[in-house]
């Protein structure tokens, strides 16, 4: 047996400790760093996108003929003052909103006199025609015809990401630039916060693996080289199944994603519609339903919350799903409390939740209306959710069954079926609990429902575009730097009817 001296062995203990403490530290920055590096390339492929279909989009001969009729700055003090200016700006703010942008999309023109760009046409409610920009990026000159991005920048606003695409006539001629934006403070601040947390997370698991490594490596360690292959190894393996991890999640959404309805087929039947989704981790458990039964017509929408979120969530998702594809096509006159009956009995019986013993209480809570366009008429059940209706500056709630679906819940008692006359200028909403329930604002508190009320009737006549937008910037408001407390889902729609 060889017997290592008890001094070579702290050396070697020591070196191991050091080598432990360097990998943790070169993991940690190497994973932040490229995280930097990431999104900045990952945000500029996105803005470059996006300015090169906007561009595309945009009429360079009717860009041109604003520039011709109005010279003066500020000539064009509000949207709907020339239809040519109003056509282009909601174009903009079409994109602003599809594509969840926080800073506003633009078009500039240059003055070869004054060698300087000039706003033009903006994405926001207050046109600033013909102001400076105050920018000036000399690639926006040197790539004028061609379009291109800019890396982070920093002005008196903050740290930038941009991209620009030429505007073209029907000459092929190049009349203004489209210039998108993205903040990256947001991000930076984020990022910081992720790398404060992990370097205290590193010392701590430094502290643990150092106590065991001192007393262990001392007494055991014989082949300083064989220890550090094996720790390499470890490295490795611990990186491969993170990998493999974060894999396996990103494919799971791709199929969570490729499950939900598509968005064009509920805006093909309720054109004055929206879907805030936003899930809290990778995969979600809230999850939204359409079924279609007479296009334009007649259909089933649905929120759901289920126990959970991240893969639970998600699981949990994939059954109410599947329940409800079963339920509705094999019996299309059924009214949605009877919907809610036979998913309460399929979850109960999936689950095996049947005795009051049972380990599992997993279930959701259900918002689902059937609209019939047809007799402009709504039913409503939920269990553990309302709908409301927006009326007269107003909000009425009609109360879902105090009752989950699933969670050893008595399968014999039915849910309430709500049948409501559809009036002109009404607006509904359901919703998930994650938007109420999210911490944040003044003294780190919950957003609260009477706060989501009192912001649903404040924005219940705006275009349901700027709905969604108002929506979600007031919850990253109130959430501020707060980690998400829950997946966050919110559909409104309209249905226009005559008196």
């Amino acid at each position: 047996m060889i017997r290592i001296p008890l001094l070579h062995r702290k050396k070697t203990s020591t070196k191991v400790v050091l080598v432990v403490l360097a990998g943790l530290i070169f993991l940690m920055g190497y994973f932040t760093i490229n995280s930097y590096l990431e999104f900045q390339a990952q945000t500029l492929l996105k803005l470059e996108a996006i300015a090169k279909t906007l561009a595309l989009q945009v009429n360079g001969d009717e860009h041109q003929y604003l520039i011709r009729k109005y010279k003066e700055k500020g000539a064009i003090k509000t949207n709907e003052q020339d239809s040519v200016y109003y056509k282009i700006q909601q174009e903009l703010a079409k994109g602003y909103t599809a594509n969840g942008l926080r800073s506003e999309i633009a078009t500039l023109y240059f003055d070869s006199t004054t060698k300087h760009f000039s706003y033009v046409v903006n994405s926001s409610d207050t046109p600033y025609y013909l102001d400076p920009y105050e920018q000036f990026h000399k690639k926006f000159y040197d790539d004028y015809t061609k379009g291109g991005t800019i890396e982070a920048y920093t002005d008196e606003y903050g740290t930038w990401l941009t991209a620009f695409s030429p505007i073209k006539n029907k000459n092929n001629v190049v009349v203004g630039i489209l210039e998108v934006d993205e903040k990256y403070d947001d991000f930076l601040h984020v990022a910081d916060v992720k790398l404060y947390r992990n370097m205290g997370i590193s010392l701590i698991i430094f502290i643990v693996v150092a106590v065991m490594l001192l007393r262990y490596v001392r007494f055991v360690l014989v082949n300083e080289e064989e220890v550090k292959r094996e720790l390499e190894e470890s490295y490795r393996i611990i990186q491969e199944h993170n990998k493999d991890v974060l894999n396996s999640l990103n494919y799971a959404k791709k199929i969570q994603t490729a499950i939900l309805p598509p968005l064009d087929l509920i805006r093909k039947n309720l054109p004055g519609s929206f879907v805030l989704y936003s899930p809290k981790d990778i995969v979600s458990g809230d999850f939204y339903f359409f079924h279609e039964l007479k296009p334009k017509k007649k259909f089933f929408i649905a929120t759901c919350d289920c126990t959970g979120h991240g893969v639970p969530g998600a699981l949990m998702s994939m059954i109410g799903n599947n329940l409800l594809d079963h339920i509705i096509p094999s019996n299309p006159d059924i009214v949605p409390a009877e919907i809610l009956n036979q998913m309460n009995r399929g979850v109960v019986n999936a689950l095996k939740q049947e005795g009051k013993y049972s380990e599992t209480r997993d279930g959701m809570d259900v918002s689902l209306c059937l609209v019939d366009l047809e007799h402009n008429t709504i039913d409503f059940a939920g269990a553990n959710r309302p709908l409301y209706v927006v009326r007269n500056k107003a909000i009425m709630e009609y109360k879902g069954d105090k009752r989950p679906i699933g969670g050893y819940e008595d399968t014999t008692q039915s849910y309430t079926n709500h049948h409501i006359a559809i009036e002109k200028g009404d607006r509904f909403y359901m919703f998930s609990d994650g938007y109420a329930d999210q911490f944040g604002g003044p003294g780190n508190k919950k957003f609260l429902i009477k706060n989501l009320q009192q912001l649903l009737i404040e924005i219940a006549g705006l275009d349901f575009n700027v709905q969604h937008k108002r929506l979600y910037e007031s919850h990253l408001s109130w959430k501020g730097s707060n980690e998400q407390t829950d997946d966050v889902l919110v559909i409104g729609f309209g249905v226009d009817i005559s008196e």
